[in-house]
Formats: C-alpha cells, structure tokens, sequence
C-alpha cells in the first residue's frame, strides 16, 4: 500500500485540496450555527419557556433514537467508496431503512407513554417525528457516499441548502402561523427527509447497481452503529442532568456557554471529515503524521486559549446579550478543555477511518461511558462547574483513550524513502 506522504498521497501535493474541502465544512458548519442562531432567536420569543423546553426535549429524544438509523454504515460506506467499492452505497440502504423501523416503534412506545401521561403536546410532537422517521433518519447514506468521493462541495450545496430552507420555514411559522412546537418538529423532520429523498435518488442514478460491494463493510457498520449508543447518550446526558437537577434558566446559561466551544471542535472535526477518505486508503501511522499532528495541536491550543481570553467574553454577550454574563466564565473553562484534547478528534478519525470495530468500540465505549458517569456524579452535586469538571475529565479520558489504542495497535512506522 503507498505511504501516507508518498508524492500521489494527499501530503503535500494535496494540501490545496483538503484546505478547500476543510473550508467548505467549516462554511457549512457557520451557515448552520448562524441559522440556528437566528432561528432560535424568534422561536423563543412565541414560545413559552415550557414550550421552548419541550420542543428541544423532543428533539433531544428523537436525536438518541436516531442512532437506530445505522450512522455508523455511513462511516463504512465513506471507507469503502474511497477505496474504490461504490456499490456499498447501495447495500447500505436496506440495513438502514430495516434499523429505521425498530426507532419508529420506540419513538411509538414513548409517544404512547407520553399520551397516557397527559403530555398530549410532547405525544403529539414524537408521533409527527416517527411517521417521518424513515426517510429523515434511515437514507442518510449518501452522505458517506459523497464524502468518500470527497465531493464536499456537494454535501455543502445540499446541507446548505436545508438549512437555509429549515430556517426560513421555521421563522415564518412561528411569526405567522402557529405556537405549536409540534409543527416546528414537523417542518425540521419532513425537511430532512426530503433532503434524503432527493440526495438518494440522485445517488442512486451514480452509483449502479453492478459497482463492487467491499466484504465487511456493512457488517463492520452494524458492529460500530452498537457501539455509537453510548456516544448519543454521552451527547445529550449533561443537558438532561442539568434540566432535571436545576433549571430550564440553568440549561440556558450552559448552553450559551458551551456554543463556542462547540463550533471550535466542529472546526477540528471538519479537518478530520476532510481527512477521512485520505485516510481510508492508508493503514500506517507514520511519524511525519504524528509529527503533524502534534505541530496542529500546539498551534491550535495556543490560538483557542488565546480566544477565550481576548475575543469570546465579547463575542459572546453580542450574541447572546448582557444577561447571559454568567456563561462566560464556563464558556472559556470549556474552551480551555477543548485545548488540551484539541488533536484527538484527528487521531480518532484516523481510528474511525480503518475497518477496525475493536479500537472503533474502545474509543467511543469508554470516552462515553466516562462521560456518562462523570457527569452523573457531579452535576447534581455541583451544577454547572460539575458540568466543566466532568468536561474536563471527559476530555482528558478521551485523550488517554486514543493515545493507548494508537500505541497499541498503530504503532508509529518509519517514513518512506
């Protein structure tokens, strides 16, 4: 197999290239923060704060159920298509609409529950969202399709898209037609699927149906989708805890304070998104690449500490406004812990880019699981400095994690010649 860095690899030759696919995720990424901004800020002026709180509960819940859509194949099918075997794409679906079927019965069994215990607005929310389920949760393969052709521009062009067309709809519903957050549901969901649909048929005229499908492929998606419900717990649990213990005001302050550090590991993700199918076709970890890496995480550590002390209170409260001083303090806290594990997300992807479910597993599972834990322990005796703490202690497991899995089963080799 060529090296990594050999003169057809994607360093240095291709530095221009993945700049430009790096930019165009981190373009796709500030459309959609922005929008959401915007979004939000004419969503919470007509809801109430109890409306407000279940609409985001929802989409809270159907967010973990999602994981019932199989999103690890779309990681198979970006590794297969960049190593040349496109008709993956095509055996993905079926696997993924049959795992869709089994999250509408769940969001069904917590839409009865919900509709017997007088939440007739928050049943009536989870049943929109599980008639549609399928095609908004279950034909997101496409996405591992075009990134592993490194089509960027078109997962930009489409998700861009939605977006701006999700936004538009949802500021006009709310200002004109309704105060139901059902039917802010309903329009986010039915969007997506409609995204699906079209992206999906699109594909679908590509992709032909005598492409070779890699041996593996779908099996090693299933094995890493098990494995990824630990992650889509870990994701919601410091919300969830701070809803239950504190306030919906507490949740807020947290939110707010969490935004852009977020968007600074979004901007990391980005480069590993970028990197992913250069990574797919490479099994060495090289020394020039772990010399890279750490290169970028010096450099990058200094820049996100540096902005959390000069630029971010600012920011901030123009985004958010005076009232929302008290996040500044744990959003730099936040930013400070995305500094010290700001070259993982690399090291992961390089994880996540092998056909590798164990070191898969041991990363996601215990990075998860510490999170989980963590977070449960300390929320609801400290409140939000819990909630920086067990950041703090997450993201250093994570780094902890990855380093060993790396040492153990990617050991550094000798540069090419």
């Amino acid at each position: 197999m060529k090296s990594l860095f050999d003169k057809d690899s994607f360093l240095p030759a291709s530095y221009a290239l993945i700049v430009k696919n790096t930019g165009l995720l981190v373009v796709l990424q500030l459309v959609q923060r922005l929008l959401g901004l915007a979004t939000t800020y004419f969503v919470v002026r007509v809801l109430s704060q109890e409306g407000f709180g279940s609409y985001q509960f929802v989409l809270s819940i159907v967010g973990i159920v999602a994981i019932f859509g199989m999103p690890g194949i779309n990681n198979a099918v970006m590794q297969s298509v960049a190593r040349g075997y496109r008709g993956t794409y095509r055996a993905s679906i079926r696997p993924s609409l049959l795992g869709s079927l089994i999250g509408v019965a769940v969001l069904a069994v917590i839409a009865c529950w919900y509709l017997f215990a007088n939440g007739g607005g928050t049943a009536e929310a989870i049943i929109i969202a599980l008639l549609l389920f399928p095609v908004a949760y279950g034909l997101t393969q496409w996405k591992g399709l075009r990134t592993g052709l490194e089509d960027f521009s078109g997962v930009v062009k489409l998700n861009g898209a939605a977006a701006i067309v999700t936004s538009l709809l949802l500021i006009v519903a709310v200002i004109y037609l309704t105060d139901s957050y059902a039917m802010l549901v309903f329009i986010i969901v039915a969007v997506q699927g409609v995204l699906n649909l079209v992206a999906t048929r699109l594909s679908f005229r590509e992709v032909t149906r005598d492409e070779p499908v890699e041996e593996g492929s779908i099996r090693y998606g299933i094995v890493t989708t098990a494995w990824m419900v630990f992650g889509h717990v870990a994701m919601y649990v410091d919300k969830i805890l701070i809803y239950a213990f504190m306030s919906p005001a507490s949740l807020a302050i947290f939110v707010a304070a969490e935004r852009l550090p977020e968007l600074s590991k979004a901007f990391i993700k980005n480069l590993g998104s970028a990197l992913a199918p250069r990574f797919a076709r490479h099994s060495h970890y090289t020394k020039r690449v772990d010399r890279a890496f750490q290169a970028f995480s010096v450099v990058a550590g200094v820049a996100i500490v540096a902005f959390a002390f000069t630029i971010l209170p600012w920011f901030l409260i123009f985004v958010f406004g005076e009232e929302y001083r008290e996040s500044i303090p744990y959003a730099q806290a936040l930013m400070c812990s995305v500094a010290i594990a700001n070259s993982v997300p690399l090291r992961a992807r390089w994880i996540k880019s092998q056909q590798d479910s164990a070191s898969f597993r041991d990363v996601t599972v215990i990075m998860a699981v510490c999170r989980i834990v963590v977070s449960a322990v300390l929320i609801p005796l400290f409140g939000l400095t819990g909630a920086v703490v067990s950041a703090f202690a997450s993201r250093i497991g994570y780094v902890v994690t990855v380093h060993f899995v790396m040492k153990k089963r990617y050991p550094l080799k000798e540069d090419p010649e």
